[in-house]
Order: C-alpha cells, then structure tokens, then sequence
C-alpha cells in the first residue's frame, strides 16, 4: 500500500439537528496526542480515564468490545469506548486515554465482547461481559478472564444522545486500514474526552454501512467536537501523513451526527 499522502482538502458533510453558527472553536487538539501521565488522580478531582483490556486477541479477534464507564452513583454514563472489532494485529493494543473524562465521583466499567458475532449483547448465551470498579485515580486494568455472567445489557437513557459517525464516498487507498473517531465536548475549562471507536477495517464500498456509534454520551445543547483520523501504521494515534479531520462544535439535540467523505481524505 501506497504511503499515506498529507490531506490537502476534505469534503465532510456534517449532519446535525442544532448547530450553533460559527460560534466554537477547535483548540489545542495536539494535547490529546501525547503520552498518558502518571496515575496520580483521585476521586476528588476531574482525571483522565486510562484504560489497558489484555488476553482479549485469543477468543475474541475480530469481534465487537465495548465499555461503558458509569458514575456509581447516579448511574450516568461518562464515557463511551467501542473497538468493532477487536484488532488481531498484535502491534494494537485495546488500550488508550480519554483526557478529562472523570468528573469528581467514583465510577465503574461494563464492558462486553461480541462472541455470538450478532452485534447485540445477549445475557446468559455466549457473549464475555463483566462488570468492574475504576481505581480512583482512573486507570483501569483488566485481563480476560471467567466468569462472565454480567448482565450489561444496554439502556437508552432518554436523557442522554448518541453520537454517530456515517463513512461516504469511495474509501480508495483507505480501505482496510482502521478508522478512529474521538468525541469531544466543549467546556470553559477546556475539551473533555467521553468518546472513542476504533473500526478496525475500512470497507471497500461504504455503501449501506451502518452509522458507527456511541450511545449516551451526549447531553442536549452541549458542543461536541468529533475528530477522526485513518490509522495507517496502526499506533492508535495521529502520525505525520495520515488523513485526519476536526468537526467545527455540534450542538446536541440531543443526537450529534456527522458524515465523513473517505473519498475526499
């Protein structure tokens, strides 16, 4: 395959219910980019949410993983993670940051992986799927293993919106790299991470493909900022020459929708 050459010019479409007029800014993007810090938050204070599955390639190649980070008490989700699917090139990891993604509170993680190969959770059948505690500081560490009797079947929380990313146009040398949007929402603090899907192949024809989606992640009138990049050389990050796109802010309401065109990448 062909190096990935610099993006001259992108063709979006950007489908939202609300949007604010040219009113939100893109800053400081770069942040995200760098190396998780040290593990040294609490539950007193906003910290990053750092996440590391292992022994998930074995049983679960190509399968669809996803987690959910829930405020204990409130039972709110915080953050949305989806992999679709898990990668089973062993240079990926199924790990990664959402910079400021815990509010003060204590949290738990339910996640799931797809083994019945149906895209719905099915409790008590096939599908691997637990349920366990985020340290204080936010850095969650699991490795895959029994039992797997945890019913986190999903709710649709109607206070809550989905995020949804549609792929258009013809994906070219694209194809069958993986494509990762992260979701952010804009705050006078600054950006907070609550969203990240990692689709592991880029399809030859994106036509009919189903929207990529995070679900309860976004509240009304809130902006959104929904940044998307193909990774080439698979590091799970932005490299010089990689296609990549930052939305302008998208106002929930209480879905964000966006459309990217691959063929304009």
């Amino acid at each position: 395959m062909s190096p990935r050459r610099p993006l001259s010019a992108v063709a979006i479409a950007l489908l939202v219910s609300l949007l604010a007029p040219g009113c939100f800014a893109v800053a400081n993007l770069d942040r995200f980019e760098v190396e998780p810090p040290a593990c040294t938050g609490n539950a007193t204070e906003e910290r990053d949410y750092n996440w590391r599955v292992t022994g998930l390639f074995i049983p679960h190649p190509n399968q669809l993983f996803e987690m959910k980070v829930i405020e204990t008490t409130t039972g709110d989700v915080a953050a949305s993670i989806v992999y679709d699917g898990v990668p089973n090139d062993m240079r990926a990891s199924v790990a990664g940051t959402l910079r400021n993604s815990l509010l003060p509170g204590t949290y738990r993680t339910q996640f799931w992986a797809d083994r019945s190969m149906s895209r719905a959770f099915e409790f008590g059948g096939d599908d691997h799927a637990w349920i366990e505690a985020v340290p204080d500081n936010g850095c969650f560490s699991f490795e895959h293993a029994a039992p797997f009797d945890a019913d986190v079947a999903p709710t649709d929380d109607d206070l809550k919106g989905n995020v949804s990313l549609r792929m258009l146009g013809m994906p070219g040398e694209h194809a069958g790299n993986p494509l990762i949007f992260r979701v952010r929402v804009e705050r006078a603090a600054g950006l907070r991470e609550v969203g990240y899907y990692r689709l592991d192949v880029i399809p030859t024809d994106v036509m009919g493909a189903p929207h990529l989606t995070l679900f309860d992640i976004a509240e009304e009138d809130s902006v959104y900022v929904v940044s998307v990049f193909v990774d080439a050389d698979l590091d799970g990050k932005v490299s010089a020459g990689e296609a990549t796109f930052d939305s302008p802010g998208l106002v929930a309401s209480p879905d964000v929708s966006a459309a990217v065109d691959l063929g304009s990448l």
